[in-house]
């Protein structure tokens, strides 16, 4: 697991049957204080001595009498795939799919296209869980709000934020979440 320190990670062994709710239970409460996100995961045979064997590699690097030591994630993760086993977890999987999901999104944003779907320059959409948000539309595919031009998702990326309300990804499909004469944007069919 790596910390929000780029160069502190934690070396540890669990089982596989316990394995998502151990990382969950060290994610809620955290270790020595710190907020630990899971990095690599291989189940491998004899995985106590494994463990014992790269906390003896690393012991310069440990930190006190924890398992945390002071390393690059991503070295520790270069070794750990040395082990013959299968990989259980690797942040790899989750910036690959995150990276597909703000591709989608762009791809689809890309095409949303105001005044195919009717709504003129001057129209007025609105925030679709705050109607007291609304913004002017003032081209094919730019709002203004607050005084600023803007895309529907970055819009939409910054009134989430400003709530404390954004999803993991960051990434937001930006007509679902307005709306126009109550109808929402992307349900809005387009007129070719």
């Amino acid at each position: 697991m790596k910390t929000v320190a780029p160069s502190l990670v934690k070396i540890g062994k669990t089982t596989m049957t316990d394995y998502t709710e151990h990382i969950a239970e060290i994610q809620r409460k955290g270790y020595y204080s710190l907020m630990l996100k899971p990095l690599f995961a291989i189940a491998v045979e004899d995985h106590e001595k494994k463990e014992e064997n790269l906390k003896e590699l690393f012991k310069t690097h440990r930190i006190g009498d924890s398992d945390m030591f002071s390393l690059e994630g991503e070295k520790l993760k270069e070794l750990l795939m040395c082990y013959e086993g299968s990989v259980v977890f690797s942040d790899e999987t989750d910036k690959q799919k995150e990276t597909q999901e703000k591709e989608l999104v762009t791809e689809r944003n890309k095409r949303f296209d105001f005044y195919k779907r009717g709504i003129k320059r001057g129209g007025f959409i609105t925030f679709i869980t705050d109607e007291t948000i609304t913004a002017i539309v003032v081209s094919e595919n730019t709002v203004e709000y607050n005084g600023k031009i803007w895309r529907l998702s970055p819009l939409v990326h910054s009134i989430l934020e400003k709530k404390g309300q954004l999803n993991k990804s960051g990434a937001y499909q930006g007509s679902l979440y307005f709306k126009y004469n109550g109808v929402e944007l992307n349900k809005i069919k387009t007129n070719n």
